[in-house]
């Protein structure tokens, strides 16, 4: 009895971490730790995917902290397993367990390589360059850039180089900037230089060749939306092209791997407020070529520039993929009480990949998505996951007269690929069910920010009858 009443006076639970390596080793073996801190009494066990593992373990003797205890535990794995295996480490103390799943989600970072800006270009009298390189959206934030001219790598002895911090946005997702100083005269004299990035997700590659973006022209790729493969069952591909100093002079083409030329549609220019022009070629695959990792390249030729820009896009991996949980949630009493308008809030978490799609109808009538908000997707460490909320605003006498509102999600790892909840005034509780949903109309819209060497925000809107783009210099805007 005294020891039941000493545990429940001083014991405490312990806090876990899942502690990951650090990148940059060429290893073919890694360590990965669990780390159990701030607990009492001393006695802990530590193991590794529920017991299963048992080779490869060291367990460290607990270190007193004060009259709190510290305990950890590493597991050697090789380089391969730690890129492709779940892990979760478990520790279990007094008659608690706690569980780290340490299933491991390595986000493949966005590459972008822009030249010398416009601005910077007009200095006669500078006698540097400098090339930039943006890495954003990478998870874990280790990673490694090397710069290279002519395939030969640069060392900081021969140019300044200079790299960010990773840094921390979009929720728990990582950005990094690389720049590169040059003399003045190597950049019109055929130098051709890339941006390799080292990641646990793999290596990327961006190249620019001399002038070739003299101009300030930037070129982007865009795959199909999670909304257009299972809502619209399209797989469109997108090529963005903005900051063009003229409404002529260039021209898209489209390849396929093992394919050849593809048939596309160009979108006719718009201009932007800094005077420059944007447009965009689309073409369309199936959804199964896109799902099979088929690799498409877009090029565009510019008149006065020798050098095309050529960029390619292929669906990525989806190890670990993790299906929503989805909860639908009803109106607040202080707004029932208003008597005006009612939120409903849909939270979708625990999903991996991000790509996710959330529609909402009323009485099984499909409502135009001018009526409710979605955020972005945000990224949860902890999880290893994404989460998401959307947010459905309307007249309080839809309510009153007990209408059906349903939220719908789709993502890749649900049966069917849709799950569905339903609530009313009557029941106050959310229904679920899965659902094979096909929809009509193709009303879709999208944002992409780029960060370019002057920001330009890119906004899509497509319905089924018409298409075009609207862009935005953002060029004295901070983000």
């Amino acid at each position: 009895v005294s020891l039941q009443l000493w545990v429940q006076q001083y014991a405490k639970s312990p806090s876990v971490f899942p502690l990951k390596p650090c990148c940059g080793t060429q290893d073919s073996s890694i360590s990965i730790g669990c780390l159990a801190s701030g607990y009492l009494p001393q006695t802990l066990s530590i193991k590794w995917n529920a017991g299963a593992i048992q080779d490869g373990i060291m367990n460290f003797p607990p270190i007193s902290n004060g009259d709190l205890y510290t305990s950890s535990s590493q597991l050697t794995i090789s380089a391969s397993d730690w890129k492709n295996k779940p892990y979760s480490c478990t520790v279990e103390h007094l008659n608690k367990t706690i569980e780290k799943q340490g299933r491991v989600v390595i986000l493949k970072p966005s590459m972008y390589l822009f030249g010398p800006h416009a601005e910077e270009l007009k200095e006669a009298n500078d006698s540097y360059k400098t090339l930039i390189c943006l890495i954003k959206g990478l998870f874990p934030k280790d990673i490694y850039i090397q710069w290279k001219d002519r395939e030969s790598p640069i060392s900081e002895d021969k140019y300044k180089i200079l790299n960010s911090e990773p840094l921390l946005y979009n929720g728990n997702l990582y950005i990094m900037v690389s720049m590169l100083t040059i003399p003045s005269e190597n950049w019109t004299e055929n130098h051709t230089y890339s941006c390799h990035s080292y990641h646990w997700s793999g290596t990327r590659s961006e190249y620019i060749v001399d002038n070739i973006n003299c101009l300030g022209i930037n070129v982007f790729i865009l795959g199909p939306t999670v909304e257009d493969l299972l809502v619209n069952k399209i797989a469109p591909l997108t090529c963005l092209a903005s900051n063009l100093p003229s409404s002529t002079g260039y021209k898209f083409t489209w390849l396929q791997e093992g394919g050849g030329n593809l048939p596309f549609t160009t979108e006719d220019p718009t201009l932007n407020e800094n005077g420059t022009y944007s447009v965009a070629s689309v073409c369309s695959t199936t959804i199964d070529a896109w799902d099979k990792g088929t690799k498409y390249t877009c090029t565009l030729t510019y008149t006065g520039i020798t050098s095309p820009f050529i960029k390619i896009i292929s669906k990525g991996t989806e190890d670990n993929m993790s299906p929503p949980i989805v909860a639908l949630f009803p109106p607040t009493s202080e707004e029932e009480s208003s008597k005006e308008y009612v939120t409903y809030t849909c939270m979708a978490s625990n999903f991996y990949p991000i790509d996710i799609y959330i529609g909402w109808s009323q009485d099984n009538q499909e409502i135009h998505k001018s009526l409710y908000v979605n955020s972005d997707p945000t990224w949860e460490v902890e999880n290893a996951s994404y989460f998401i909320v959307s947010k459905l605003k309307v007249p309080y006498e839809d309510w009153k007269e007990n209408k059906a509102v349903s939220c719908v999600v789709g993502h890749k790892a649900l049966p069917l690929h849709f799950i569905q909840r339903t609530i009313d005034k009557t029941t106050g509780k959310p229904t679920k069910t899965f659902v094979n949903i096909y929809m009509s109309d193709s009303n879709l819209s999208y944002h992409v920010l780029f960060h370019l060497s002057s920001l330009a925000q890119v906004t899509k809107v497509q319905n089924s009858c018409e298409s075009h783009f609207m862009y935005k210099d953002c060029m004295h805007k901070t983000y």
